[in-house]
C-alpha cells in the first residue's frame, strides 16, 4: 500500500474528468456525421428505411434458393450457403492451437 501512495505523489493523474458521469435523458436519434458529405445527409432517412425494413431470410430457404442457380447475393456473410462457409479440410486441434496463439504453439 505505501508503495503506491509514493507512486501517485510521483505521478500525478494526467486525465482529468469534469465532473460525474450521468445516464442520457433521452434516446439517441441515428443522424448522418456532421462532416458528412452533403448526398450523404439528404439520403440518409431513405438508408434508415432499408436498414429497419430489412429482415434476414430464412435459412432453408436461402440454400434453396442459392442451389438453384437464381444467382441471389447474401446481404451478410452468415446468410450464404454453407458450402461457402465451411471449410474444405477440418483443422486439427494442434493446428487450431497454432492459429490462435499466433504460431507461438509452434515452439514447442
Amino acid at each position: 500500500m505505501r508503495v503506491t501512495t509514493s507512486v501517485r505523489r510521483l505521478h500525478p493523474q494526467l486525465i482529468h474528468f469534469l465532473g460525474k458521469r450521468a445516464a442520457p435523458t433521452h434516446a439517441h436519434e441515428p443522424a448522418p456525421h456532421p462532416q458528412a458529405p452533403a448526398d450523404v445527409a439528404s439520403h440518409f432517412q431513405d438508408f434508415l428505411r432499408k436498414i429497419s425494413s430489412y429482415t434476414a431470410p430464412a435459412r432453408a430457404s436461402s440454400s434453396k434458393a442459392s442451389g438453384s442457380g437464381s444467382g441471389s447475393k447474401a446481404l451478410n456473410f452468415w446468410d450464404a450457403p454453407t458450402k461457402l462457409t465451411q471449410t474444405a479440410v477440418p483443422l486439427t486441434d494442434a493446428e487450431m492451437d497454432a492459429v490462435l496463439s499466433g504460431g507461438a504453439s509452434l515452439s514447442r
